[in-house]
């Protein structure tokens, strides 16, 4: 599940899911334990490597090491997307 998985769960934001699943303050304790327990139960686990990525975007730090961000679609050719997008 994604964040914006666990939000809709938990009936909150984005921003406060990530704020529950980050620790940071902000967020009642009521709303923070809400948000972790639906996060067990849906099996939410954060990803490292999106976690650590965003730190670097939100504190606006370069990064020491150079990283491929890919996408993968279920369209069969390449740029097939651009034809059939809306």
């Amino acid at each position: 599940p994604t964040l914006r998985d666990l939000a809709n769960a938990a009936g909150v934001s984005t921003a406060a899911a990530s704020y529950a699943v980050n620790h940071k303050s902000g967020l009642s304790p009521k709303t923070r334990e809400h948000v972790l327990a639906v996060a067990k139960k849906i099996g939410y686990e954060p990803d490292a490597t999106m976690t650590e990525l965003m730190a670097h975007v939100s504190k606006r730090k370069e990064r020491d090491e150079r990283a491929t961000l890919a996408m993968i679609t279920a369209f069969g050719q390449a740029r097939h997307w651009e034809k059939n997008s809306s």
